[in-house]
């Protein structure tokens, strides 16, 4: 039967605490059903647990949830990035709050949208070929000053390195446990699920033993955080391998 506790704050509280002191061979699926929740929603709560402690399972408001960006995403990571390093690419973010580190970038979509649509043309088709001029403009015949006054095309070349037809396979280490993440953004350890990241459906991420009941959790190149099995949370703390991408 459901609980029915007082607030969704000491429903959480409660799940927690049952997870943590559950009995041996009981699962976290047993007490989601005997809470009357989804397993989904029950490792959201564990995973918002193990990054904040119990603070973390307060209700988030609409516009907090607004700034944190894709939820679900791990350390920001976007479908697009996990692509990218798939293909040996390391994406590199600016810091939060910080446009100031883009402002090239955003300088020229200010031009763009200037130039572009202020009037907006009539029709869709009117408007794809006002952004193709202005597109052969800015890299093939306006000058850049950070350029030394020439067009970016006399100074790109095409990469040797061909889109392959298909994403790569990731290369770990022999002495790592690998494990799939599920639809849910789950993975499945020992005798336990915990949630990483939507993001990751699909790929298969590494698990490595660093101290007793500690294992860092690797995609590819890219270290995720530690999941401590005694606490059962994750911690992120992202880090790239040296040398790599």
């Amino acid at each position: 039967m459901p609980w029915r506790p007082e607030s969704l704050m000491s429903q959480r509280l409660e799940f927690v605490e049952a997870v943590l002191h559950r009995a041996p061979g009981q699962s976290i699926r047993d007490i989601c059903r005997r809470v009357g929740i989804s397993e989904r929603v029950g490792h959201k709560w564990l995973a918002r647990f193990g990054a904040g402690g119990p603070a973390a399972l307060a209700d988030r408001s609409h516009a907090a949830r607004r700034g944190a960006g894709a939820p679900g995403a791990l350390g920001g990571l976007s479908t697009l990035a996990v692509w990218w390093i798939r293909l040996g690419i390391r994406p590199e973010r600016i810091e939060r709050g910080a446009p100031q580190q883009n402002g090239a970038h955003e300088r020229m979509h200010r031009t763009l949208k200037a130039e572009t649509t202020r009037p907006p043309s009539a029709t869709v088709g009117a408007q794809h070929q006002r952004f193709e001029r202005w597109r052969r403009t800015f890299n093939e015949r306006r000058p850049h000053e950070a350029l030394a006054n020439t067009p970016p095309s006399d100074h790109y070349t095409r990469s040797a390195r061909p889109l392959p037809p298909r994403l790569p396979l990731l290369e770990y280490p022999a002495d790592v446990e690998l494990r799939r993440v599920t639809s849910s953004g789950t993975i499945n350890w020992r005798t336990t699920r915990f949630f990483l990241s939507t993001t990751l459906a699909g790929e298969y991420v590494s698990l490595r033993e660093t101290a007793d009941a500690e294992w860092t959790i690797a995609f590819g190149p890219l270290t995720l955080g530690v999941y401590s099995a005694s606490a059962l949370a994750f911690h992120e703390a992202l880090a790239w391998t040296p040398g790599t991408a």
